[in-house]
């Protein structure tokens, strides 16, 4: 799946079946199916999420529904992992999911669990969105807010200033830029934007890894102290599949 193609594009999680597969056992073909089973069931609970999701008005304005989103999501997990949709189940599942993440036009919001105090005066987990951050990059002139189009702003660290436009705008407008690339590095214009969409694809996956590898490790202190032994790691990605 595409970021730009899924606006929860990125799901985190290990469900109880695998984790009570005994592999030392060899029991190599059980493991493969029910990772191949979980996979499947994933994809049709983020199908399912992003399908209601988006929401439009009577002007024809769409924006996003981020928790009715989630709510399907679980259902479709609840449904196909054979669980009651009731609170108990969802609680279960939610242990197992690090974070969810909503990939947006101008920034990403994360989902991730939260330490409160219930009426009782009890610690509860809570899955909670957090702000959404920008797509974000700082070098040492400037700092950067992408979009997942063409947009661009930039500010200027000595001056202070905020220049808004386009790459191609931006292009001369950026002296002394680690990521706007430089004239003499290209032939051509259009070499020059393919190349900046790189650098930017690239500072963007980057933020994302860095943010995710911390709430996962805050995860893992969280869901060992809840009694879940299991140890959630960011997974193992080719380059290319985190720039798709």
């Amino acid at each position: 799946m595409k970021a730009t193609d899924l606006t929860i594009a990125f799901i985190l999680i290990i469900m109880p079946s695998v984790l009570m597969l005994d592999y030392k056992t060899k029991e190599t073909n059980r493991a493969i199916y029910e990772t191949t089973r979980i996979s499947q069931i994933l994809d049709a609970a983020v199908e399912d999420a992003t399908a209601v999701m988006f929401e439009k008005d009577i002007s024809g304005t769409v924006s996003i529904n981020k928790d009715k989103g989630v709510n399907s999501l679980m259902q479709t997990m609840c449904l196909n992992f054979d669980l009651l949709d009731d609170d108990l189940s969802r609680r279960l599942i939610e242990g197992y999911i690090p974070c969810i993440v909503s990939i947006e036009y101008d920034g990403y919001c994360v989902m991730r669990h939260e330490e409160y105090l219930n009426e009782k005066n009890e610690p509860e987990l809570r899955m909670t969105w957090l702000p959404k951050q920008p797509y974000s990059f700082s070098d040492t002139r400037y700092i950067y807010s992408f979009t997942l189009g063409d947009e661009l702003t930039v500010y200027q660290k000595t001056s202070n200033a905020i220049i808004n436009g386009t790459t191609d705008s931006l292009l001369t407008a950026l002296p002394g830029s680690s990521i706007l690339v430089a004239p003499d590095a290209y032939n051509t214009t259009e070499q020059r934007i393919e190349q900046f969409y790189l650098n930017k694809q690239i500072a963007m996956v980057e933020q994302l890894k860095r943010d995710i590898d911390e709430i996962i490790n805050n995860h893992n202190r969280i869901a060992q102290h809840y009694g879940i032994t299991y140890y959630f790691t960011l997974p193992d990605m080719e380059k290319d599949d985190w720039l798709s």
